[in-house]
């Protein structure tokens, strides 16, 4: 990879986490792991007339590890957020429950439930799980 295309990589890369980072609550931003410091020797030994191979492969590196460190904070913050809306529909339904032992004659209650139900199965292959 050219280093211009490395530096245009890292200069995207900075913009789409600046994007995503605005719209991360303030837990979401807490949440963010640290990444551990990587003191390990470089792998690459280039001698002094492959400097500029050296140049471009340190950049390229750089943009790929960019890249992946940003699609992994993307992938840990979407799985938090799904996991989140998955408790909160599992408490709706539970309180669709209540409604509906209530007024068991309230078909409304009733017809959520079965398509939330539906939807459930559906999705993850089983029953909603029972209240804990």
């Amino acid at each position: 990879m050219k280093t211009e295309h490395a530096e245009a990589v890292l200069e995207l890369v900075g913009k789409i986490s600046t994007a995503f980072e605005a719209t991360m609550t303030d837990e979401e931003r807490a949440a963010k792991p640290t990444l551990p410091r990587d003191d390990s020797p470089a792998t690459l030994v280039y001698s002094t007339e492959q400097r500029e191979d050296a140049y471009e492969d340190f950049a390229a590196v750089t943009a790929m590890e960019a890249l992946a460190s940003m699609a992994d904070e993307i992938e840990r913050v979407i799985a938090a957020r799904k996991e989140k809306l998955y408790g909160d529909c599992l408490a709706i339904y539970y309180a669709l429950e209540d409604l509906a032992a209530k007024d068991p004659a309230n078909e409304t209650y009733v017809e959520h439930m079965r398509e939330m139900e539906t939807a459930h199965l559906s999705q993850y292959g089983r029953p909603i799980p029972p209240r804990a």
